[in-house]
């Protein structure tokens, strides 16, 4: 007697202390057939389910039983996996899970359910997930969730739930998921979501909302979410937006609001938004925009504002977008956009400016031509770079013997760069041709004496510019001086001078007078390219402008 009270002690302390715990065991052979096949195929050297023990089932960590055809699930198919850390049922016709299918899975990391027809979950099912970073549910027929149900998945950090049928989500749904970058909810039926519903997602990167009923949205839903990068809002039906509604996404990089029905934007709505590569304003009912919308996207790349009731752009709109690379423009009321180039005369004698009322949207050069004169360097090509609303200063000289004004207008329009769609230049009915040397009064043609004294000094654009690598800087003097010009780069510091001795009141404008410098250094380097600034030095005047170098 007291030899058989010993063996039954050792049998149930076998019970109690089993890894896997005896009386936990499900043979292999007792589970849905699809689960079995699986199990017993991430056996080495076991074919058949009879011979698959309690330690077999420990060793196995993955099991892919997507596209089988599965119509149901016993509750212990996976039994004893506990060292499971991916398992894949997608794609199949799963109507329903038992409520403890996953119990005792707490290694489970990866965990696919999509395109089944589950309509419902049990609150508890995910409970013993806790080490679950991935779900994906996408694809089913989920109307509703349990407020609760991801209460346990604290270290989750992707959740897809997209192409439901999910008309409201609880307030408190996600709290706890702190670890979340992930969070796909689009293409359901969500017409509202709570203000609070995404608080404590800090670390939340991509949240696409697209394909849903939403008609309005609280202006303090997405605070918290400085982390967010990726917000698609498109294919819903909001007609306005609060202009703090997206103060606190600084980080976005990426923002959708194509297909829904806005009407106006607010012209602040953007400002922040630093980080923006990607604007998606397609497909509303916008009609106006204002000037000041886009001011400090200086990242942006690309610009959609296609399928709108655009008529016009208002002036200096693009000012600023350095870094735009593509924009969509067509199929707005007015289809291609006109933006209207000009030339605009400066306050020195002879020099004018080339102007896009916009702004540039990509860099633009405008052919000119010139009655009476010529513009100093011979260049008619003028440029205006990308994000700026003028190009640098650009000097005329009059032509020799000629008496009338001289005129300079703009030739042949440029065409639309590709990748940016849906507008045209056109030249100003307004100020074209344009005065920039006043006729000379006496009837008779005559030419300046090299000896003229000019009424003040004066420094002018250096011709050409941008340049590479040798530039000519022209200036004219009021009074006889030494006369020198120091170059300083961005910093300050001194680049190379340029001692040009005494010199007679007088021009000094044309190539072969003006101030020479071949883009070296004091110690003969060539410099990099940048801007740089010139500094005129002549008696106690000191006159300063800048320049650019593109190697």
């Amino acid at each position: 007697m007291k030899r058989f009270s010993t063996l039954l002690s050792i049998f149930c302390a076998a019970i109690v202390f089993s890894p896997v715990g005896y009386s936990e065991f499900v043979s292999v052979c007792d589970r849905t057939t699809e689960v079995r096949d699986a199990i017993v195929a991430a056996v080495p050297g076991k074919n058949a389910c009879g011979d698959v023990t309690a330690e077999d089932l420990l060793k196995i960590t993955s099991i892919d039983l997507q596209s089988q055809n599965i119509t149901a699930l016993k509750a212990v198919d996976f039994n004893g996996l506990t060292n499971l850390t991916k398992l894949s049922l997608g794609n199949n016709d799963l109507s329903s899970l038992p409520a403890d299918i996953f119990d005792g899975l707490t290694e489970l990391e990866k965990l696919y359910l999509y395109s089944n027809d589950l309509s419902s979950l049990d609150k508890d099912i995910f409970e013993d997930l806790t080490a679950l970073k991935y779900l994906t549910l996408s694809g089913n027929d989920l109307s509703s969730l349990p407020a609760d149900i991801f209460d346990d998945l604290t270290k989750l950090e992707e959740l897809y739930l997209p192409d439901n049928d999910l008309s409201s989500l609880d307030e408190n749904i996600f709290d706890g998921l702190t670890e979340l970058t992930h969070l796909y909810l689009y293409d359901n039926d969500l017409s509202s979501l709570d203000e609070d519903i995404f608080d404590g997602l800090a670390k939340l990167k991509k949240l696409p909302l697209s394909y849903n009923k939403l008609n309005s949205l609280d202006e303090n839903i997405f605070d918290g979410l400085t982390a967010l990068k990726i917000l698609d809002l498109g294919k819903n039906d909001l007609s306005s937006l609060d202009e703090d509604i997206f103060e606190e996404p600084t980080a976005l990089t990426r923002l959708t609001l194509n297909y829904n029905k806005l009407s106006s934007l607010d012209e602040n709505i953007f400002d922040g938004l630093t980080a923006l590569e990607e604007l998606y304003l397609g497909n509303n009912d916008l009609s106006s925009l204002d000037e000041d919308i886009f001011d400090g996207l200086t990242a942006l790349e690309i610009l959609y504002l296609g399928n709108n009731e655009l008529s016009s752009l208002p002036a200096g709109i693009f000012d600023g977008l350095t870094a735009l690379k593509r924009f969509d423009l067509r199929d707005n009321t007015v289809d291609p956009i006109p933006l209207t180039v000009s030339l605009k005369r400066e306050a020195g004698a002879g020099e004018f400016k080339a102007t896009v009322d916009t702004g540039a949207p990509p860099s633009v050069t405008l052919t000119v031509s010139v009655v009476n004169g010529s513009i100093v360097g011979g260049s008619n090509s003028i440029p205006i770079l990308a994000g700026k609303i003028e190009s640098e200063t650009f000097t005329v000289e009059r032509t020799d013997g000629t008496t009338a004004a001289v005129t300079v207008d703009i030739e042949t329009l440029p065409r639309a760069a590709p990748g940016f769609l849906g507008y045209k230049y056109v030249k100003s009915t307004d100020d074209l041709p344009l005065t920039v040397i006043d006729a000379v009064g006496g009837g008779a043609p005559r030419r300046i004496p090299a000896d003229a004294v000019p009424s003040e000094t004066v420094l002018s654009a250096n011709y050409p510019n941008p340049f590479n690598p040798e530039t000519w800087i022209p200036y004219q003097l009021s009074n006889t001086s030494d006369v020198k010009i120091t170059i300083y780069d961005m910093r300050g510091t001194v680049v190379r001078r340029l001692d040009l001795g005494h010199q007679r009141a007088g021009y000094y404008t044309s190539r072969s007078r003006a101030a020479y410098w071949d883009g070296r250094n004091n110690r003969g380097e060539r410099v990099a390219s940048g801007i740089y600034f010139y500094q005129l030095q002549a008696n106690h005047i000191s006159l300063l402008r800048k320049m650019v170098i593109l190697q």
